[in-house]
């Protein structure tokens, strides 16, 4: 179909001869002509063995392949890419998780502020008192930046003394129950202990309680306002100021 055939003078045996219409390219056009004579020597009885034989040693056309070399430059453009998109999220992670770490504060601004109780009304001296008679005792109050803070009732149980402890735990932030019978706070999450002023007496709790001013205003109102001055406890520097 891609040539023709054609026959030889008249009562001769016809000889076919093949005329390709184009033509066509073979395995020869691209290999080492070594590799062509050993495969025409053929094998037993004169056959030639092409199929039998090691295959011609070829080389690759030359067709103008032009291979692209990565860019350099692009591969470090999305190398920053992927670095910066890592390093975001992980940086907003960063932030929450040592404040998680840190010891919480229990101060707030310099100003003294109200105490609160459980239903946001300010607190009275007085009814406080009535309503906590026991010598010694100490119960919650909305405190400085409205963290848990205990009033203590003055041994006498007509007052109240002049500082109050913030009652969030200074390993991981937990409210500590006071435990009359035991005399101490004691942290239900990791069993730190405090005595009955704030101070440590067992981990893991690393530091005291933190100390508020409670005083008095001429209304009977009691107010909070931050420790700043030496912790009588420990006669150090507070560490929440």
């Amino acid at each position: 179909n891609n040539g023709e055939f054609t026959d030889n003078a008249e009562g001769a045996e016809p000889e076919l001869a093949y005329k390709p219409k184009k033509q066509l390219r073979t395995s020869a056009d691209y290999c080492h002509p070594n590799s062509l004579e050993q495969n025409a020597k053929g094998g037993a009885g004169g056959r030639k063995l092409l199929l039998k034989t090691l295959p011609p040693v070829c080389s690759a056309p030359d067709i103008g392949v032009q291979w692209e070399v990565p860019d350099l430059e692009k591969r470090k453009t999305m190398n920053a890419m992927l670095l910066a998109g890592v390093a975001l999220p992980t940086a907003s992670l960063a932030g929450p998780f040592f404040k998680f770490l840190y010891p919480p504060g229990g101060g707030g601004d310099n100003r003294p502020q109200p105490a609160r109780d459980i239903l946001g009304a300010d607190i009275k001296a007085g009814d406080w008192l009535k309503a906590h008679p026991q010598p010694g005792a100490r119960d919650l109050a909305q405190g400085l930046k409205g963290d848990p803070t205990y009033l203590i009732t003055a041994p006498d149980g007509a007052s109240l003394m002049g500082y109050g402890l913030n009652a969030v735990c200074t390993h991981l932030g937990c409210v500590v129950p006071w435990v009359p019978a035991e005399n101490q706070f004691i942290c239900p999450c990791h069993n730190s202990h405090y005595n009955n002023e704030g101070k440590v007496l067992r981990g893991p709790a690393p530091l005291p309680l933190a100390l508020a001013h409670a005083d008095v205003g001429d209304n009977g109102t009691v107010f909070f306002a931050p420790w700043t001055e030496t912790d009588f406890r420990t006669n150090t520097d507070p560490w929440w100021a």
